[in-house]
């Protein structure tokens, strides 16, 4: 495996959808987010869209394109810190987004890697 990206993301307003990053070569995606600065009572829902066909349009925050959505909690940061999400194969582009639905900005380490 080789990093295509990585980096770290705070959100710049609580309760929206941000793009973490987007990828527009062909081939097969693995994200991994590190959850561990949540605190009690907060949550991060963590997108993955793609697009189907070169002509397909995504964006952060639309519900075109999504592949994977899940939402991670304070009690999850406790248990497994470091997410991994599914490895997806897109041939036209791959966008991974970050959206803390409450509490305080928190900075979530991030990480694409592909074979």
């Amino acid at each position: 495996m080789a990093v295509i990206a990585s980096g770290t993301i705070t959100p710049a307003v609580i309760g929206t959808d941000e793009q973490i990053t987007s990828q527009t070569t062909a081939g097969y995606f693995h994200a991994a987010i590190d959850i561990s600065n949540l605190a009690p009572g907060e949550t991060v829902e963590v997108t993955i869209r793609k697009r189907v066909l070169s002509t397909d349009t995504i964006a952060v925050g639309a519900v075109a394109g999504t592949v994977h959505k899940e939402v991670f909690s304070y009690d999850d940061a406790q248990s497994i810190p470091v997410r991994e999400l599914p490895p997806i194969h897109s041939e036209h582009q791959y966008l991974l987004s970050v959206n803390q639905l409450n509490g305080t900005a928190r900075a979530f380490n991030w990480s694409v890697d592909s074979p």
